[in-house]
């Protein structure tokens, strides 16, 4: 079971921050209940991240990632989580499910772990798509 927690000290991988690739956005949304769309969605990206780091939790082994957001990216994330504590979130790139967390708790500080990844090659995965170009922004008259 994967779960989104507030930051806790775990040991730190030297990631460097730079933007990757062109591919698809990392997209934090929370899907509804009914059929129909998510109930909130904002891309996570270049533009938006501060950090990410891959460590292990202490006494526990796991692979987890901490993701420490601007402030553009930390309003996006404290208004989508505020509402939906104990709900399920989904870290989607393209039509992959990456995680599929529980949100313990509203995410207020811009940061967030995420635990439970299997290997390095997935966290490195995740990491390289969290620093990734935005796509332009829609024209909102279109």
């Amino acid at each position: 079971m994967m779960l989104v927690l507030p930051l806790a000290p775990f040991l730190m991988f030297e990631t460097p921050f730079m933007a990757q690739s062109d591919a698809q956005p990392i997209v934090f949304r929370i899907p509804s209940e009914e059929p129909g769309p998510p109930l909130s969605s904002f891309e996570i990206c270049f533009d938006k991240v501060e950090r990410v780091q891959i460590g292990t939790l202490y006494g526990y082994g796991n692979l987890s990632m901490t993701i420490v957001l601007n402030d553009v990216g930390a309003k996006e994330l404290a208004e989508a989580t505020i509402a939906n504590a104990g709900k399920k979130a989904e870290v989607v790139q393209g039509d992959d499910v990456i995680v599929s967390p529980i949100i313990n708790e509203p995410l207020l500080a811009g940061s967030f772990e995420i635990s439970g990844l299997e290997t390095i090659e997935h966290a490195e995965q995740l990491r390289q798509a969290l620093l990734g170009r935005c796509p332009p922004a829609k024209d909102e008259t279109e």
